[in-house]
């Protein structure tokens, strides 16, 4: 049976296991290739309302959200991933994070592109974007690298990242499908990583990439729940073309992901000590209290001068 690699997965019947987001991180023993799968629609959702988004911009949310879900598979306990893409066009910049535990924030640089946009090209620009990823634990970095972005998509571009400055190379795949209903505008969101373990044929691999990001509907699967593992085994051997034994595919439920914010008044606080004396003194100038507002959950800080 030929079956569609993410979306006919996405258009419902997984959420007939759970209509919770989850994440399921594994290793294809003879493919030599790691991977990871999510849903991640609650997420999206959440991101799409607190920024009241419009369709345009909650695509470019919904990679950032599923970009950063799939990557905290990457993490090491207490480690943090931060990610920024901007491109030339409209898009500008996107900002989003992940940590080990699975809190995702995201904050677009402009929630409101449907009036600003017509093509593809006015949304990204001419030229290459840039994307910048760095990795800290408490607050302190521990590696940091950029790269060119220059396919135009913030999945495509973050898989792109990992195989040029991490020199690890990967896949992305994320579908974002979107609603005309107000009360609910993300129908249902999730996406794929796939990364070549060492020994892994990379032209083999490539075949598999291309397949992934090119991947189309072609036939729903049945409407009755299949199961996580049978799910799991379905997408894996459409997308390698291959079946495969029970002791070759190996996962495991990853981290709790979700739109988590970790901001607090001692942040804001600490943010304000960046800033020179004389941007300070202005900030404060003539107020005896000073209110912040976190840009990816909206939280409002008041602080007093002391």
């Amino acid at each position: 049976m030929r079956i569609s690699i993410l979306r006919s997965w996405l258009n419902g019947w997984i959420d007939k296991i759970s209509m919770r987001d989850f994440l399921i991180r594994g290793v294809a023993g003879r493919a030599k290739l790691r991977f990871a799968l999510c849903r991640s629609t609650n997420a999206v959702f959440q991101a799409v309302v607190y920024h009241d988004a419009d369709p345009v911009a909650a695509e470019l949310i919904g990679d950032a959200v599923t970009g950063a879900a799939l990557s905290s598979v990457l993490l090491g306990e207490g480690e943090k991933l931060s990610i920024r893409w901007e491109y030339p066009g409209a898009a500008g910049i996107t900002l989003a994070d992940v940590n080990f535990a699975g809190d995702i924030r995201c904050c677009p640089g402009n929630p409101h592109l449907l009036g600003e946009v017509k093509s593809r090209a006015d949304l990204f620009g001419a030229g290459d974007g840039n994307i910048a990823v760095t990795r800290s634990s408490d607050g302190r970095i521990l590696n940091s690298g950029q790269s060119a972005a220059p396919l135009a998509d913030l999945s495509l571009d973050l898989a792109f990242f990992y195989s040029v400055s991490d020199q690890v190379e990967s896949g992305i795949k994320s579908i974002v499908e979107l609603s005309p209903d107000p009360v609910k505008p993300v129908k249902t969101a999730g996406g794929l990583l796939i990364q070549a373990l060492p020994d892994c044929d990379l032209e083999e691999f490539e075949e598999v990439r291309r397949r992934l990001e090119s991947a189309e509907p072609e036939e729903e699967l049945p409407p009755d729940v299949l199961g996580v593992d049978v799910w799991v085994r379905e997408v894996l051997e459409a997308l390698l073309k291959a079946d495969f034994g029970d002791s070759e595919i190996s996962y495991s439920y990853g981290a709790d992901i979700g739109l988590r914010c970790s901001c607090s008044e001692e942040k804001m606080a600490s943010a304000l000590k960046l800033l020179s004396p004389e941007e300070l003194e202005a900030a404060w100038s003539g107020r005896d209290e000073l209110t912040l507002q976190c840009q990816f959950c909206g939280r409002r800080y008041t602080l007093r001068r002391r």
